[in-house]
Order: C-alpha cells, then structure tokens, then sequence
C-alpha cells in the first residue's frame, strides 16, 4: 500500500509542473527598446485609454526596422537595412588620381563593381610596371589588380560612426555592405538613419484586425511560457486534474488507514 502511495504522490508532482501556471500579467511597454517574442499578448491599452482585446491567438510584437536612405552620386535611390550595413562614414576618404600617386601608400581601392578593397596595415602600392595595385586585404587575401578596373585610389580612411551612435541628424557620406564589400557613396544630402516604430497587430475578440505603434501604448497584457515550455490556456482544466488527483490520494490513505483492500 505504500508503494500506491509514493506512486500516487510522484504523479501529482509531475503533473503539477507539467501543467504549470499561467498567470496574465500587465507589463509597461518601452517603445523601441524591448522585444515581447516569448509572451503571448493579450491585449493593449493605449495612451488614450482606447482598449483592445486579443483572441485566443494574442497579439504579434513586429520590431523595429532600421534603414539608411538617401540618393546615391549616380542618381540610385536606396534604402537599405542596417542589419546589412558592415560600416557608417560620415566623410569619405581623399581620392587621388593615379598620375598623382607616385609612391604614396594606399589605403583603399573602390573597383567599377562597387567593390571596396580595404588594405591591412602594409597598405597597397602601384606597380608602374605591371600598372597594378598590389598588396594584402584586411582580410588576409592577395590582391593584384589592373588599374583599368579601378574606380577610385584612397589614400585615407574615412571618419566613421557607429550604429549606436546614429540619430536621425546624422549625416552619411557613404555605406560599405557585409555582403561582398559593396559601397554606396551618397550625393550632397547623404544619407539619412531612419527608424521605423515597432508595432503591435491582432485580431480582436470582436475579429477587428488592428495594429498599434508601440510608442502609442501604455500598457500591455502579457503571458509568458512557462518554466515547462507550456501555457495552460485552461487554468480550470489544470485545478480539475490536480483536485481529481488529490482525491484519489486521499481515498488511498483513508483504504490504507482502514485496512482495506480494492476489489
């Protein structure tokens, strides 16, 4: 009897982790500065006082989305994520014609591609006989190429700025890309870092599909996964398992009790 028992009682500890809790909590939201990707949203109350209320789907968190636009040299108007960006120059470097080069180091070369090649710390140099830019990348390559491919001679690096430091004033010469090294060099407006508001959307339990920027709200009604990885979305479900249980228990210790045997 004992052993019924023990076993009865390991079940309703297992069972009462499983299910867990599930607790609807009302959270200030921070416009911009915090992500909700793990918590169902139940509803929203806005600055105005406007209320909505999600269904059983909640309410998605869209974060926000960071670019840099403006128009290029050659008239191309882009507008590009910074997530792409791999560096930010608010001035770009001196270019030099390469009949003025003579043995000056080189920092940089753009190709007629776009492709900036950034050198390492021995810089490149011109070969006048072979009409090349010879040296080591940044990154450790061997570079060799023919003047005839070349855009730009770069015998500075440029004032940069980093991503925590832009600010809707700032004003961007050009942008190098992660992705192959691509630069964008900006006309005399540069470009601009543009930041688009997060938003909150959902059907309501009235099947009204809305969507809120976060800098509107004051409020949100959250619901995080539990411990368990599980949200109950029943919690009456939950204490009628767990009571049934306790029952069960109980009538094991009154048989125990009793000396009694099941039939």
């Amino acid at each position: 009897m004992h052993k019924y028992l023990i076993n009865s009682l390991l079940i309703v500890i297992v069972l009462n982790f499983a299910i867990g809790c599930s607790v609807v909590r009302t959270k200030q939201i921070i416009p911009e500065k915090s992500s909700y990707y793990n918590y169902n949203i139940h509803g929203v109350v806005l600055l105005d006082s406007t209320v909505f209320e999600f269904n059983q789907d909640g309410g998605q968190y869209i974060p926000p989305v960071d670019n840099i636009t403006g128009r290029c040299i050659n008239g191309e108007v882009i507008n590009i994520s910074t997530e792409l960006i791999k560096q930010f120059r608010t001035s770009p470097p001196e270019s030099i014609n390469i009949e003025n080069l003579g043995s000056q180091p080189i920092k940089e070369i753009l190709l007629k591609n776009g492709q900036l090649i950034v050198f390492d710390q021995q810089d490149g140099f011109y070969n006048f006989n072979q009409k090349e830019i010879t040296g080591t990348s940044e990154n450790g390559s061997s570079i060799n190429v023919n003047i005839n491919k070349i855009l730009q001679i770069y015998v500075n690096h440029p004032n940069t700025i980093s991503y925590e430091d832009l600010n809707k004033t700032t004003k961007l010469t050009q942008i190098l890309l992660k992705e192959d090294n691509i630069i964008y060099t900006f006309d005399e407006q540069g470009g601009q870092y543009i930041q688009k508001t997060a938003k909150i959307t959902g059907l309501t339990t009235d099947s009204l599909f809305v969507t809120v920027t976060a800098d509107s709200v004051m409020y949100l009604q959250i619901q995080k996964v539990d411990v368990a990885g599980t949200v109950v979305q029943n919690i009456l479900l939950s204490f009628g398992i767990l009571f049934g249980l306790v029952v069960l228990l109980a009538g094991l210790i009154a048989l125990s009790c009793s000396g009694g045997r099941w039939n």
